[in-house]
């Protein structure tokens, strides 16, 4: 059921994606939804968590701009955009340092960098904010390919010196 409302997600705007249409899709009984997710909204939920785990489970061994373009990491934010917009309760979406495929990212930078999972985390939390708000508003800023380039390596830059950053604050 999850991989169909994905597939339904990519074909039609959310708003046309209903239970019906996904159950159609799946080949399934509409009481299915609710006998496996309760509602909607988990059902959105295990999608939301589906995409993060497919779209962490490519992660390569750098920081890589083309994660940005990730059409799992750009389904999953617009779906969490779009469900924050129609009123659903952010608890319901969150996702949370035990989830493992935020480990799984955590452990990421943890390995490439050498630094603690607290650090790790925070610099996971600063690179979440700035992919979610490319995905969401990158056609209003600046178009400028240099800019974007120079940002990257800007960012490059940061992640090396996570280690001497980690020592000032004293989190090691």
């Amino acid at each position: 059921m999850v991989d169909a409302t994905i597939d339904l997600m990519r074909q039609l705007p959310f708003d046309e994606v209903s239970v019906r249409r996904i159950t159609e899709h799946a080949d399934l009984n509409p009481s299915t939804v609710l006998r496996n997710f309760g509602t909607v909204q988990n059902l959105y939920n295990a999608v939301s968590t589906e995409l993060l785990r497919r779209s962490t489970s490519r992660l390569g061994q750098e920081l890589n701009p083309a994660a940005l373009f990730d059409e799992d990491v750009v389904l999953r934010t617009k779906l969490l955009a779009w469900l924050l917009a129609n009123g659903i309760e952010p608890e319901a979406i969150a996702v949370s340092l035990q989830d493992a495929p935020v480990q799984a990212l955590v452990d990421n930078i943890v390995d490439r960098v050498g630094v603690s999972r607290r650090t790790a985390a925070a610099f996971n939390e600063i690179l979440a904010y700035g992919a979610e708000g490319f995905v969401v508003f990158n056609e209003i800023h600046t178009q400028d390919q240099q800019v974007r380039a120079d940002s990257l390596a800007l960012m490059q830059q940061f992640e090396a010196l996570l280690p001497q950053l980690e020592e000032k604050l004293g989190w090691t």
